[in-house]
């Protein structure tokens, strides 16, 4: 249950970055997680991500979000209801 949570609220993070971004997936991967395969594979369930490694990644999207647009609060994640 958590993974899933996990997973659903990074990759609607990663989608809300690109559509203010224009970035492609495989390019928005590299630049925050160092290889441009991860999200598509994290997407399709083919990987996880380590606690520490999200942990990174949320502090590099609060510090690289598009100036003058709205980042989506970081609520913690275990507090996300399940639908």
């Amino acid at each position: 249950m958590f993974e899933e949570i996990v997973r659903k609220n990074l990759l609607a993070l990663v989608a809300d970055y690109r559509s203010k971004t224009g970035k492609s997936l495989t390019s928005v991967s590299k630049e925050f997680y160092g290889r441009g395969d991860f999200l598509r594979e994290f997407q399709a369930g083919r990987h996880t991500i380590s606690v520490d490694r999200l942990g990174a990644m949320l502090r590099q999207f609060a510090a690289e979000w598009p100036e003058g647009e709205k980042m989506p609060p970081l609520r913690p994640i275990f507090m996300t209801r399940r639908k």
